[in-house]
């Protein structure tokens, strides 16, 4: 099945359904989509540009703005899904699929906890709750509940869902929103997005500089406070309001750092953080019984990320965004609360990526074994310095624009997947993800 066929086979799984109308992910094939973007438009284009400080042409930066910002935010979503530790578990976990026997009908439940799973990466519309004829009026307060998800049968399951309520200037409900896996992504890949545009608009000329600083200020300000995409932007306001910030530029940095370190937290780390959950309850001045405290609980057991993501959040010190030092030793102060560290998250980290990149090293198929391979490099690069992100000294495969042919943006010979195939590799991992799709399907 040729690449050509991703259109129809992605419309079944688009998770960033609001947003992606320029490019997306493919989770199933690990697909870097460029919707939006013509051959004409990418032409001589290379990552490594965003180095340059030389000052640009109107012309170039419209042209620059219109490529980078859209590639980078799709290459942080595919960074994420590949060379963080949730990431090398899902690589994990599409491997898992690709060997179960046609044969063996025991093994076909592998088929459906694989789509489940990939589902639940953005949770159903059904969980966001977006009031009618209601002003958004800033600035937003919000609260904090906690909720249960239905199970396929319709009854009330176990699988706790952490909930952001917003409300509006004039103390109306605005919105109810999930805090998902599908949240540390946006907030990852949207903070590597602003960071390009910030980067782009300083080497503008003066008079050209503040007047699209104005335009790209009221378009951030859209996006945080668009009542549609707050799964998406929940990061930024969680991590804002509970630090009292009010710069964007400055919330975002932080909350992608932590979006990012949360994605790497070792499985080990979550059985740590359960001895020591009491903390929740006592902090929230809760009975150890109530239905929040419960629900923190086994969203630890259950290894939620997002979760996780509002703990270190709730715990951190005041006034934490004031500069890169004091947020990391704001961190640790937090994770410290949970019998945790930086350094223990970091050695734990290694530990776990270097038993998965050589798990993964051995598949059988080729595409698993080229994306954890670089998956394990990219990790190695960005995990020993949170507050780097060398972009144009990862692994990254092509992308596919609009036009369906690829567009190498890292040219770089040590970049271990300049070769890599869109063709071939969809070819490799597509027939696991139909038969997924039919065998779920046919669990009615």
């Amino acid at each position: 099945m040729p690449i050509s066929d991703i259109k129809n086979s992605r419309a079944r799984w688009s998770f960033l359904s609001k947003i992606d109308t320029l490019g997306s992910l493919d989770f199933w094939n690990l697909t870097v989509g460029l919707d939006s973007l013509q051959s004409e438009d990418t032409q001589d284009l290379d990552i490594s540009a965003l180095q340059s400080t030389a000052t640009l042409e109107m012309r170039d930066y419209q042209r620059y703005l219109k490529v980078f910002p859209l590639a980078v935010h799709e290459y942080a979503h595919f960074v994420d899904a590949t060379s963080t530790l949730w990431g090398m578990r899902h690589l994990q976990m599409l491997d898992n699929c690709q060997k179960v026997p046609a044969d063996d009908e025991s093994a076909f439940h592998v088929l459906k906890s694989t789509y489940d799973n990939i589902r639940l990466i953005r949770l159903p519309d059904y969980y966001t709750v977006v009031e009618k004829n209601v002003g958004t009026g800033r600035p937003w307060r919000t609260n904090f509940t906690s909720g249960v998800m239905f199970n396929p049968d319709g009854s009330i399951g176990d699988r706790p869902i952490l909930f952001v309520r917003f409300w509006n200037s004039d103390k109306e409900p605005i919105v109810r929103s999930p805090i998902s896996l599908v949240s540390l992504l946006e907030a990852s890949a949207m903070e590597r997005e602003i960071h390009c545009r910030a980067m782009l608009l300083r080497r503008l000329p003066l008079d050209e500089r503040l007047v699209e600083h104005k335009l790209a200020g009221e378009e951030l300000l859209d996006y945080f406070y668009n009542p549609h995409l707050t799964e998406y932007s929940v990061c930024f306001h969680l991590l804002g309001i509970l630090q009292g910030g009010t710069d964007l530029a400055t919330i975002s940095i932080y909350t992608g750092m932590l979006a990012r370190l949360m994605l790497n937290v070792p499985e080990i780390a979550f059985a740590t953080v359960l001895k020591n959950i009491r903390q929740y309850s006592d902090r929230l001045n809760l009975p150890k019984n109530h239905p929040s405290a419960l629900r923190m609980e086994r969203a630890m057991k259950m290894h939620d990320r997002g979760a996780l993501f509002y703990l270190i959040s709730l715990f951190l010190p005041k006034n934490a965004l004031n500069g890169a030092p004091i947020f990391l030793k704001g961190v640790d102060a937090s994770l410290k609360t949970f019998g945790l560290s930086l350094e223990k998250l970091r050695r734990g980290a290694c530990t776990e990526m270097e038993a998965l990149a050589v798990a993964l090293g051995k598949s059988d198929n080729p595409a698993i074994r080229a994306l954890s391979k670089a998956g394990h490099h990219n990790f190695n690069i960005l995990s020993p310095n949170p507050l780097s992100y060398p972009l144009e000294e990862l692994a990254l495969p092509p992308a596919l624009l609009g036009d369906l042919t690829p567009y190498y943006f890292s040219q770089r010979e040590e970049n271990i997947l300049r070769d890599y195939s869109l063709d071939d590799n969809y070819e490799n991992l597509i027939q696991a993800q139909i038969r997924a799709e039919n065998f779920s399907e046919a669990c009615r």
